[in-house]
């Protein structure tokens, strides 16, 4: 049978093992900062997403105003051609 002792040592080794495996911040390990091992995953990851995001929404509103403007053009110059518009 397995003691006490042992359980310890098998708890403590996959704590170890499950730390190292998910990316561990490693706050105040060497420097104050994030440890470079871990930058991607808790920095520049999150904020790549962040500007990917931005930028696409940016094109997006890009192209409804220029939509819009096309549409308020036609319109005030009186040819609608019978076409429904969505303001």
């Amino acid at each position: 049978m397995y003691g006490v002792q042992d359980l310890k040592l098998a708890v403590d080794t996959f704590r170890t093992r499950r730390t190292e495996f998910l990316f561990s911040p490693g706050y105040g390990i060497g420097r104050c900062l994030i440890s470079v091992r871990s930058e991607g995953v808790y920095l520049f990851y999150p904020i790549g997403l962040l500007i990917l995001f931005n930028a696409s929404i940016f094109v997006y509103t890009v192209c409804r105003i220029s939509l819009y403007e096309e549409m308020t053009q036609q319109l005030t110059r009186g040819n609608s051609n019978d076409r429904q518009w969505r303001l």
